[in-house]
């Protein structure tokens, strides 16, 4: 039996000074930044993103978009038995498939190291 249940994928292309609104969704949401850099805000706090790396919003959590370089981000909507807390991950190619083994099978995490403020 699976940890996840999918709800819903898409991509989005986004443009230079893009900004999507602050929202929230009933599901967690995983992103993957393909290209691109930007700022998130997840609940009171912002973070900066760039190429490969992922964020994970929890479910009714207030959050934001703001593109400061074109980007191309792959977004899964999912619900799940387990819990996450919401983090922006550092970029790393390899990321996406570790948090997907985590959400998927259930597998335990590796060590993936939250992106501070300010910091690429």
């Amino acid at each position: 039996m699976s940890a996840a249940k999918l709800i819903r994928f898409y991509v989005y292309r986004h443009l230079k000074r893009d900004y999507v609104l602050p929202h929230k969704h009933s599901a967690y949401e995983l992103l993957y930044y393909e290209k691109g850099a930007g700022r998130v805000m997840l609940g009171q706090n912002t973070f900066e993103y760039g190429k490969h790396s992922c964020v994970i919003i929890e479910p009714n959590l207030l959050h934001d978009d703001y593109t400061l370089e074109e980007q191309t981000v792959y977004c899964i909507q999912f619900s799940s038995d387990m819990k996450f807390a919401s983090a922006v991950i550092a970029p790393n190619r390899n990321n996406i498939l570790s948090i997907l083994n985590i959400i998927i099978y259930r597998r335990e995490p590796g060590r993936l190291s939250p992106i501070r403020e300010g910091q690429n």
